[in-house]
């Protein structure tokens, strides 16, 4: 194993000088202000800086950065009184507005689905109440009268309170009978 030595030369320290080549030059520009425009940021971000950086390419074309703004960083320096409102961009403070007024209409949105939702819900007790009384109603008026009818059919039970009815397994099955005959013709009047 001779060739286990390194095959590039990695990253290597480079002699600060200015770079003759112009699309070199350029290429380098670019990448380096990403760097100081990162590390302005990371600084804002960390330590809480106020931070305005103004670069100049070697075209002439100027490039900036500003935490919160350049403007705002730019009146403390030069010791004039900013305004409240110049420490966010016009645009970036539309945007901000825009977004609260997109969230505040899906609360409202979403607070009415809910109130609806609840409205349902009282409806359903409600049905379910009504439910419960037309069951202990039908199942008095059914005891009653399998009371007076003969002892060898079994007596009605309350599914609600019966684990072991045996029911139908399939759609072609015959349903046992747990009601005595004659109960699908009850009087109106006995209810």
């Amino acid at each position: 194993m001779t060739g286990s030595g390194k095959k590039t030369r990695g990253r290597q320290k480079i002699e600060l000088k200015k770079i003759e080549n112009e699309d070199d030059r350029l290429v380098s520009f670019s990448k380096r202000r990403s760097g100081i425009y990162k590390k302005a940021s990371e600084m804002a971000t960390l330590c809480g800086a106020e931070i305005g950086l103004i670069v100049s390419s070697p075209t002439g074309k100027p490039f900036s950065y500003g935490h919160p703004s350049l403007e705002s960083v730019a009146n403390r320096y030069l010791k004039q009184n900013p305004s409240p409102n110049d420490n966010t961009h016009p645009l970036v403070e539309a945007y901000r507005k825009a977004k609260v007024d997109q969230l505040s209409q899906q609360l409202a949105e979403t607070l009415s689905k809910l109130d609806a939702e609840k409205e349902k819900a009282k409806e359903l007790v409600n049905l379910y109440s009504t439910y419960e009384e037309f069951r202990t109603i039908l199942y008095s008026v059914i005891n009653m009268k399998s009371a007076g009818a003969s002892t060898s059919l079994p007596a009605p039970v309350d599914p609600a309170q019966s684990t072991n009815i045996p029911f139908a397994t399939k759609a072609n099955e015959d349903v046992p009978a747990i009601f005595p005959p004659g109960h699908d013709t009850l009087d109106r009047q006995q209810l």
